[in-house]
């Protein structure tokens, strides 16, 4: 029983992400480079592949091809490959730490406790001695959607501000 909660908890919290993701526009990418170590312990890349990430999904057999051919071009070489996610429109990583990746998590904890709100809400429609605006736990939870809708627009402010910053960098190259 309890295995079975902890599993549509986590469920609705990949829902809530994507969800998220989905009112962000996110496309995600993947860059796939290859390098080979030359004899003098440098990194040299030989190939690099930027596509949308479900077609390297789906062609997988393509990329691993690649690196086996490669593998043979430069036996000596010690060929590997690097894989680099990002959303195409902002160009922003979508690692763990990234500015994206909080922006999508502050969105989905926001979703996550107004679907909370809107269940207590709806439990207690038929209590008659509930009162929305005087219930505590009502107050205290508000409070905090308050302060996580707060986060969002502050992650949306920190991206913004990123992606300009690297738009005007690109401009001046």
């Amino acid at each position: 029983m309890a295995q079975e909660k902890i599993g549509n908890e986590w469920m609705q919290q990949a829902k809530d992400y994507a969800k998220a993701e989905k009112e962000l526009k996110i496309d995600k990418w993947v860059i796939i480079t290859y390098y080979r170590i030359k004899e003098n312990g440098e990194h040299e890349a030989i190939f690099k592949y930027d596509l949308p990430r479900d077609i390297w999904q789906k062609w997988i057999w393509v990329i691993n091809w690649r690196g086996a051919f490669l593998t043979c071009k430069y036996p000596r070489g010690g060929v590997f490959q690097t894989l680099y996610f990002y959303d195409k429109h902002s160009g922003e990583s979508l690692d763990i730490t990234g500015c994206l990746n909080r922006l999508i998590s502050a969105k989905a904890q926001v979703t996550k406790v107004q679907r909370a709100i809107d269940n207590y809400v709806a439990w207690n429609q038929n209590n008659m001695f509930f009162d929305e605006n005087t219930d505590e736990q009502l107050i205290i939870t508000r409070k905090k959607l308050a302060v996580k809708i707060a986060n969002v627009t502050e992650a949306e402010e920190r991206l913004k501000l990123k992606v300009e910053r690297r738009q005007n960098e690109q401009r001046k190259l």
